[in-house]
């Protein structure tokens, strides 16, 4: 449950990016994969699984693996930027400590940068205060 909550609200930080920066369609269907798909197909990986907590562990990389994407579909949007990578530091430290930080961190990263280079890198800091109310 808590990532089905987590993702939803994610989807309106990003939302508040995409349409600020006239995303297309297939981004926009990404994002609704990512914010009400994934968190279901996660949940069904865990639960029907030999090992819940082993896979577990892959879905919450693959959570901030996929944050990392959003980050730099996002053109580095400061706030919401900032937001998930604090959410997403904060979930994995109550969850695992900092061993399981620093492996959905590098995660993270390396996502963000496997995104800039399969789509472009556009840097656009810049937080309206429609991002703000959305954040």
């Amino acid at each position: 449950m808590p990532r089905v909550v987590g993702m939803a609200l994610a989807f309106v930080a990003v939302a508040s990016v995409l349409y600020q920066h006239d995303a297309d369609l297939p981004t926009w269907l990404g994002l609704v994969a990512t914010s009400f798909i994934w968190p279901h197909v996660a949940y069904l990986i865990a639960r029907y699984s030999p090992d819940p907590y082993r896979y577990e562990l892959i879905n919450l990389t693959t959570d901030s693996a996929l944050g990392g994407v959003w980050i730099a579909l996002m053109a580095f949007n400061l706030l919401p930027c900032v937001l998930f990578v604090v959410m997403l530091s904060m979930d994995k430290i109550s969850l695992g400590g900092w061993k399981l930080l620093a492996r959905t961190a590098t995660a993270q990263a390396l996502a963000c940068g496997a995104a800039v280079l399969l789509f472009g890198f556009d840097f656009r800091p810049q937080t309206s205060m429609f991002n703000v109310i959305a954040c």
